[in-house]
């Protein structure tokens, strides 16, 4: 009974994978056809997340009570028995430092003090340092005072008074001057403002021939898919997210894991699958009218039907 209790008693040990947890996830992944994007919509984690577990990034990880719950998560996805992985991930990066304590009562510690005639002297030094600066500052007054006794008053320059003062301008010649320089200020303003019109003109025709130019190409490209079985598909995101499309014979015709800010556009055959992960960060337009992606999405994954 006593060799039963012993035996409860002891930790249970779990033996670490032959490879690492990292490598361990990433293989079962992959054996099973899943995406990492796919991967992060299932275990909620977001793509970086997924990667730097994989690849055992532990500086892009946050607290290892943190990283444990990731590993338990991916493993549930996975169908894997998380025990051990969680074990090889304690047992190389968790492993939390404890403090030492001291072996001895800090309150009998030694202190050691300065002895009262270091004091002393230094008290003698400041003293002799103060006489000193205030014979300096006397010394110095009294040469100031001694100049000022002895230096004669200075002699006031005397100036000469201009010979003569020019005349001034005539009425009739400023006010002939001031018309001229409104003239000419007239006259620059007017032509200030005919170049802005002519600019604006221009401007205004060059945005119009652009539009109508991109309406025609719009129409053309849409007539072309119409007539092809095609639609222009256009992708934008605002946020991380992969998008895979494939053709009605199953086959990949797209797959992209897209950037925050990124832009695609495709002509894309009728009848092609399209999933998308992470849909909220997606907007597309299908000939160039929105999809509303909302309504074909569950658990963050959109997928449709190009029709």
């Amino acid at each position: 009974m006593a060799q039963e209790t012993s035996d409860m008693n002891e930790p249970v040990l779990h033996p670490a994978p032959a490879e690492g947890f990292g490598a361990a996830l990433k293989r079962a992944r992959e054996a099973q056809g899943i995406s990492i994007g796919d991967m992060a919509a299932r275990s909620r984690l977001s793509v970086q997340q997924v990667r730097a577990l994989e690849s055992e990034r532990t500086a892009e990880l946050p607290e290892p009570v943190y990283v444990r719950a990731f590993i338990r998560g991916v493993a549930s996805v996975l169908g894997l028995e998380p025990d051990p992985l969680v074990a090889d991930y304690t047992a190389r990066y968790g492993a939390a430092s404890v403090g030492v304590l001291p072996d001895h009562d800090p309150a009998k510690e030694t202190v050691v003090r300065a002895s009262g005639r270091r004091t002393g002297l230094k008290a003698a030094v400041v003293a002799i340092a103060a006489v000193l600066v205030c014979a300096a500052g006397w010394y110095a007054w009294s040469s100031m005072s001694d100049g000022a006794e002895t230096q004669p008053a200075a002699e006031t320059p005397v100036v000469d008074a201009p010979e003569s003062v020019e005349a001034a301008p005539a009425p009739e010649q400023a006010a002939a001057d001031q018309t001229a320089q409104e003239k000419t200020a007239a006259e620059q303003a007017a032509a200030e403002k005919t170049a802005a019109e002519k600019a604006a003109a221009e401007k205004a025709a060059a945005e119009k021939a652009a539009a109508e130019k991109a309406a025609a190409e719009k129409a053309r490209a849409q007539s072309q898919a119409a007539a092809t079985g095609e639609r222009r598909v256009t992708l934008s995101t605002s946020g991380a997210c992969w998008v895979q499309i494939l053709l009605p014979n199953g086959r990949s015709f797209f797959a992209k894991e897209m950037a925050e800010g990124g832009s695609e556009t495709l002509n894309v055959p009728v009848g092609a699958r399209v999933t998308v992960g992470n849909a909220s960060v997606m907007t597309l337009t299908v000939d160039g009218r929105p999809y509303e992606l909302t309504k074909s999405t569950r658990n963050g994954i959109c997928r449709f039907v190009v029709k």
